[in-house]
C-alpha cells in the first residue's frame, strides 16, 4: 500500500472497491429532531431528541485515463461492516482484506502514452505587442484507444443499479495510508452524472446517501387468558300486586286496619 495515499473508498457488498481520480466536494451533515409541546402561555416543552440518519455527499471525477498511480493495491486491515448483523468482521483469519484493485478490476497498465507535438513559432520571439496580433500553432495531440478492464461508463451503471436495488456500501476515508474515518452501512439516496462538452469520456458523479441503522424484529405468540373480570350485581324484581298499607306492621304482626288503638 501507498502510505502516501489520501482520499474516499467506496466498497460495495462483493468487496469491489471505486477510486475517485478526484474529489471536488464533500459534504458531512448530522442533524436532531427535538419534540415540542406548545402550553397555553406560548412556551415549549421538550422531553426527548431524535438524531437523524448522517448524510453526505461527495462530488467526484472518474475518468478512463489512469491518472492517479499511487492508489493502493490493497485497503489493508480496515474494519469493515457485516451487512447481516451490523458488526465489525474481518475477511480472513489474519485480520487483512481482499485486494481491491482501482475502480473494480480497472488495473490496465497505459501502454501507448499521450504524444503531443507542437510546431515551432515566430511568435517566441517576437515582442509581446506584436505577437498578440498573430495567430499560434495550436498543439496536436495524440491519444491511442487503448482496451480498459472497467470503463468510466461500466462505473456509472454500477452506481446506478447500486441505488436501484438499494444496495448497501461503506465508504473509507484515508488521509496518508491511514483510515481515519469508516461509514456504513449507507445507501444512495441521490445519484447524478453531470455531461457537457467539457466532461469527455469521464463521469462527474453526484452521490448522496445516508449511514442508516437496522433493527431486527422477532415475533413472539403470547397466551392471552379469557378472565371476565369483576362483575357487577344485578338487580332483581319481584312480580306481584302487594300494598304496602296492607303488609302486617313491623311491631304487630297484623295489617294497619287491623291495628286498635288502645283505650284511653
Amino acid at each position: 500500500m501507498d502510505a502516501s495515499f489520501s482520499g474516499f473508498v467506496i466498497l460495495t457488498k462483493t468487496f469491489d472497491a471505486i477510486y475517485f481520480d478526484a474529489i471536488t466536494r464533500i459534504t458531512e451533515q448530522y442533524s436532531s429532531a427535538i419534540s415540542k409541546h406548545p402550553l397555553s402561555n406560548g412556551s415549549l416543552i421538550t422531553d426527548h431528541t431524535t438524531r437523524e440518519n448522517p448524510k453526505y455527499t461527495i462530488s467526484g471525477v472518474l475518468s478512463d485515463a489512469d491518472f492517479n498511480i499511487n492508489r493502493p493495491s490493497t485497503l489493508g486491515a480496515i474494519p469493515a461492516f457485516s451487512f447481516d448483523t451490523g458488526n465489525h468482521v474481518s475477511t480472513d483469519a489474519n485480520g487483512l482484506y481482499m485486494p481491491r484493485d482501482k475502480q473494480y478490476k480497472n488495473n490496465t497498465q497505459v501502454v501507448t502514452p499521450v504524444q503531443i507535438s507542437t510546431v515551432g513559432s515566430i511568435n517566441k520571439l517576437l515582442p509581446e505587442v506584436i505577437a498578440q496580433f498573430t495567430r499560434d500553432t495550436i498543439p496536436e495531440v495524440i491519444l491511442t484507444p487503448q482496451e480498459k478492464s472497467k470503463s468510466s461508463q461500466a462505473v456509472k451503471r454500477q452506481l446506478i443499479s447500486m441505488w436501484q436495488n438499494s444496495e448497501e456500501f461503506q465508504v473509507i476515508e484515508k488521509l496518508g495510508g491511514l483510515t481515519v474515518g469508516v461509514y456504513g452501512p449507507c445507501v444512495f439516496t441521490n445519484v447524478a452524472f453531470e455531461e457537457n462538452a467539457q466532461t469527455g469520456d469521464g463521469i462527474f458523479p453526484e452521490l448522496a446517501f445516508e449511514q442508516v441503522v437496522y433493527s431486527n424484529t422477532r415475533n413472539i405468540a403470547v397466551k392471552i387468558r379469557n378472565n371476565k373480570g369483576r362483575k357487577n350485581g344485578k338487580i332483581k324484581t319481584k312480580e306481584g300486586n302487594d300494598n304496602v298499607a296492607n303488609a302486617p306492621s313491623s311491631y304487630a304482626g297484623k295489617s294497619v286496619l287491623e291495628y286498635v288503638p288502645p283505650d284511653k
